[in-house]
């Protein structure tokens, strides 16, 4: 997918910088810094988002510049019951992370990435997506099967499309 200013890429092994970058933000979704890149990455509640990219089963995008900057992704990826991520719904329905960089936030990049993720994952035949949406980002946003948003309550823990 690609709007006027960005492009919207599956992600490879190569971007794994460009997922960090993007869980920190997503780590860091107060708009205030919680956590250090350091921190993220040695917290393993948070590192296991993007640590070993890409896992089989993982799948993502990334949006990038003109120039090709990373300034965005959003990827799922499978936890077993054991090492559950904050949204975990079941061990076949992968968890989203989705973060943009704070000066591109609110021009369309994070509906992009999702639009172009949820694709994939419907091409890859799954059931759902889930995520641990917080009420002072979107209060429970998920996807129905066509791809719009919806409510799902305050802390969506359900498939989202």
């Amino acid at each position: 997918m690609e709007t006027a200013a960005i492009k919207v890429r599956e992600a490879t092994a190569e971007d794994t910088s460009t997922l960090w970058a993007a869980c920190f933000e997503a780590a860091n979704w107060r708009g205030s810094e919680q956590f250090t890149r350091q921190q993220l990455m040695n917290d393993p509640e948070l590192s296991h988002y993007v640590e070993g990219w890409p896992r089989p089963g993982d799948f993502g995008v990334v949006a990038e510049t003109g120039s090709g900057k990373g300034i965005g992704a959003a990827w799922c990826r499978v936890f077993p019951a054991d090492d559950a991520g904050y949204g975990f719904v079941a061990t076949d329905i992968p968890e989203l992370t989705i973060g943009v960089v704070p000066g591109l936030r609110g021009a369309g990049t994070g509906t992009a990435l999702m639009t172009t993720l949820i694709a994939l994952g419907q091409s890859r035949g799954l059931r759902g997506i889930s995520s641990a949406w917080r009420t002072a980002i979107a209060p429970g946003i998920c996807t129905s099967g066509s791809g719009s948003f919806g409510w799902a309550g305050t802390e969506a823990r359900t498939p989202c499309y």
